[in-house]
């Protein structure tokens, strides 16, 4: 079978699914962007012969994560490209994993003219996100921007041959929505443990940047609308008279620009920032943490499942995270004891859990071994690529 798989940002997970649904004879396209701002595509390479074939999709416009008019008509003119590139390659499947509404608006429309089944893979509920950030900056018409965005991702959904979703909670609205629940399907995210693997503390990266004799904190990802960057700023100033901590944050964009300006303004010499670190090196950057940290605003709600938890998970750390309790990836880490997780509005909580974490050895002993067996029993890409071919092969 002939099958396209989008992903704007390049997880490395996806292409593993694509990589592995190649090995099994079907010929697939894994789409990506060239403009979108992530540390993964080094890495993603095609070694399954004439069956993978890796396609980058550019566009003129300026891709801007914080203007709103200047992101909207990049989305449209990728959606478009995208659309050539169908009509192209002419897919019995087009698999979208849908965040970006005006891209998608396009894409599915030449999929239906094709009559190419598409399939939508739910990774956010993207109207909701703009209801989250538009509302509170403009809030009149930052309304019915966000009605408009409900409407359309809703007609997406109805309109797609199948939808898979990330966790139950999406599924449930999806529901509510009045999607066909006989066509959602649900396939909790994972990560690639074949790319990330647990490494010694004391490795190459850590000893280069000076890490491997100090506790570190560490946070890696985007610092965006969801993230507020200035409770890592407030932990390394809860943290400064612990000579041994360092907090270190991988990151670029404006949260990081955040970061850097307040750094000097308020001396965080405990606080080290570094530019995204080339996919070949996670391992080992990860590795160097003593206590890996992520962070999600109350407004992202049980919707925004962030992917570098499930990463974290692959070197065994124990975690810590500022993230709304009803989210998705709170309540793996509470099942299954890897971590301790805070509401974004208890700082105070959060603070003290950190100084718990790095007095505790025992304890971070316990959540590191659950966090490596989770990562061994829940990733296995042999069977997340069967759930994948059966709803291909149903569609």
């Amino acid at each position: 079978m002939k099958i396209i798989i989008h992903d704007l940002a390049a997880h490395p997970f996806i292409f593993q699914l694509s990589t592995e649904l190649a090995k099994r004879g079907h010929i697939v396209f894994h789409l990506i962007s060239t403009f979108f701002d992530s540390p993964n595509k080094s890495n993603l390479t095609c070694d399954n012969g004439d069956n993978l074939k890796l396609i980058q999709i550019s566009i003129k416009n300026e891709y801007s994560k914080t203007n709103f008019i200047k992101r909207r008509k990049a989305d449209i003119e990728y959606g478009e490209e995208i659309a050539k590139k169908i009509s192209e390659i002419k897919p019995d499947i087009f698999i979208n994993t849908i965040s970006q509404l005006d891209s998608t608006k396009h894409i599915l429309k030449r999929c239906k003219r094709e009559n190419i089944k598409y399939i939508s893979w739910v990774q956010d509920i993207y109207s909701l996100a703009i209801k989250s950030i538009l509302i509170k900056k403009i809030p009149l018409i930052g309304y019915f921007i966000f009605r408009y965005y409900e409407l359309l991702e809703r007609n997406i959904l109805k309109s797609s041959d199948s939808v898979i979703v990330i966790s139950d909670c999406f599924k449930q609205l999806l529901i509510k929505w009045g999607i066909n629940y006989k066509k959602i399907h649900l396939i909790p995210n994972w990560a690639n443990n074949e790319l990330i693997k647990k490494k010694s503390k004391t490795n190459e990266w850590s000893t280069k940047n000076g890490l491997d004799d100090k506790f570190v904190f560490l946070y890696a990802g985007t610092l965006g609308y969801k993230h507020n960057p200035l409770l890592l700023c407030e932990l390394a100033l809860f943290l400064k008279d612990y000579n041994e901590i360092r907090i270190v944050v991988i990151s670029n964009g404006q949260g990081a620009d955040i970061l850097r300006k307040t750094k000097i303004e308020i001396k965080l010499e405990n606080l080290i920032l570094f530019d995204y670190q080339p996919m070949n090196q996670l391992s080992y950057v990860l590795s160097s943490a003593d206590v890996l940290i992520s962070i999600l605003e109350k407004d992202a709600g049980i919707y925004s499942v962030p992917s570098k938890i499930l990463s974290y998970l692959c070197v065994g750390r124990p975690l810590l995270l500022s993230v709304p309790l009803e989210n998705q990836a709170s309540k793996i880490v509470n099942e299954n004891n890897m971590g301790i997780v805070v509401d974004p509005f208890d700082t105070n909580r959060f603070l003290s859990s950190a100084l718990e974490l790095y007095k505790n050895s025992a304890l971070r002993e316990v959540f590191s071994e659950n966090a490596q067996k989770y990562s061994k029993t829940e990733f296995d890409i042999i069977k997340k690529a069967d759930l994948f071919e059966e709803i291909i092969n149903k569609v």
